[in-house]
């Protein structure tokens, strides 16, 4: 029997090459990874790792293609935001089933995602688009209040900002104009890095669905509650905990939205990780991502045979089973260490106190001293995380909270 092979495209600046490797390598599956820094990853993967650029496609089409002929391929997974619109380009190139490059662009692409929402009656709030060369002078009496101004392309609240009056649009303009003029960004953005997505600031709770999708329909894996309010002006996640709090009726009203979502974009297949709020009995989505949750979170999740999420999507990507796949702890949860200011990180004192914390399954530092920091909106990376197995969704909050006071951060 010929061992499947997968090509697992996952940028250099990925916090899941370990563990989509590793799960790879427990399946037996033969590895090849594209990556778009060879150095990173070449003692990894010694003679595995193909260099691309993710946004040159056709170069990176054609190496892929390339490799396909002399090791013919099972499935091509991108792992990140980054990676999923070249790997559903290859999959369709190689005629592997998966996602249309199509219904990907939408998850990649917060105003076109917002169209297809809007006209499919699905609720999300109301939104406008601007060129980032506008003057923000001319725009905002044009402005309901609040409102989120944000990146059309970025995630994990990268340049997302609230504004609540004229002379914060403003401000928040002016800094996003900032934020897409660096040219790593205009790169990875593309023409979505000329245009700034304005949106209706929504109140309400706000959830987090881990999920996959079979043939259109949603497999549930886990619903995260956020118990820290999101109310801006930035919006850096801090704490999941699942399972989710909130009464099974609403739950149900989540799953469904999320699936409604992923149909309306076209999405069939494979992992989904969506964010909604829940408001005025509603439930409105935020974002519906093609790839699974970020970071290192996914480490709190284990399912039946001690499979992690990353093998249970390697699985499903081979057309195996996972139906009977069910979540093996009672309740669990993350904390994901923001930035609490700009500098150079120093110290992060704390972490041997905060293992030895019971329910605590892992502390981890993802940010090595000496790493230059910004803030929200500008930076998107957290310094480290703490996952949590508990009885309770209670306890795991508690016990992440402990966690918390137990880290002291330095930074010049």
């Amino acid at each position: 029997m010929t061992t499947p092979a997968v090509l697992l495209l996952i940028p250099a600046s990925s916090y899941r090459t370990h563990d989509f490797l590793e799960a790879a390598h427990a399946l037996d599956l033969e590895v090849q990874v594209g990556t778009d820094q060879s150095q990173v990853l070449a003692e990894v993967v010694p003679d595995r790792t193909l260099v691309l650029d993710f946004f040159e496609a056709e170069i990176a089409l054609a190496a892929i293609a390339e490799l396909h002929s002399r090791h013919p391929l099972s499935v091509v997974l991108g792992v990140d935001d980054e990676s999923v619109e070249l790997a559903a380009q290859a999959n369709q190139r190689l005629r592997i089933p998966h996602n249309s490059p199509t219904s990907v662009s939408l998850t990649r692409d917060k105003f076109w995602m917002r169209q297809c929402l809007a006209k499919a009656g699905l609720a999300s709030p109301g939104f406008q688009r601007f060129s980032v060369a506008s003057d923000p002078e001319t725009l905002r009496d044009s402005i309901r209040y609040p409102c989120v101004l944000k990146p059309t392309f970025l995630a994990a609240s990268q340049g997302v900002i609230r504004a609540d009056a004229p002379g914060e649009f403003n401000t928040a303009f002016r800094s996003l104009q900032e934020l897409l003029a660096d040219p790593e960004l205009q790169k990875r953005g593309g023409e979505r890095a000329k245009w700034v997505l304005v949106e209706d600031y929504l109140p309400g709770l706000e959830v987090s669905l881990e999920g996959v999708l079979t043939d259109g329909c949603l497999q549930t894996l886990a619903l995260f509650d956020k118990p820290d309010p999101l109310t801006g002006p930035t919006f850096a996640e801090t704490l999941y905990v699942a399972p989710s709090r909130l009464p099974e009726t609403v739950q149900q009203c989540v799953r469904k939205a999320v699936e409604q979502t992923a149909q309306a974009l076209g999405l069939t297949t494979g992992p989904v990780h969506a964010e909604a709020r829940v408001h005025q009995g509603k439930v409105w989505m935020l974002e519906c991502a093609a790839r699974t949750i970020g970071g290192l979170c996914s480490r709190m999740l284990a399912f039946s045979g001690g499979m992690s999420l990353e093998a249970l999507i390697l699985r499903h990507a081979l057309g195996r089973d996972i139906q009977t796949a069910q979540t093996i702890s009672n309740a669990c949860g993350a904390l994901m260490l923001p930035v609490p200011k700009d500098g150079t990180l120093h110290t992060i004192a704390g972490w041997d106190t905060v293992r030895e914390i019971s329910g605590v399954e892992a502390a981890v530092q993802s940010l090595p001293n000496g790493t230059a920091v910004r803030t929200l909106p500008h930076d998107a990376r957290y310094l480290g995380f703490v996952l949590v197995r508990e009885k309770t969704p209670a306890a795991v909050e508690t016990t992440l909270r402990e966690a918390w006071t137990q880290l002291q951060v330095e930074i010049d």
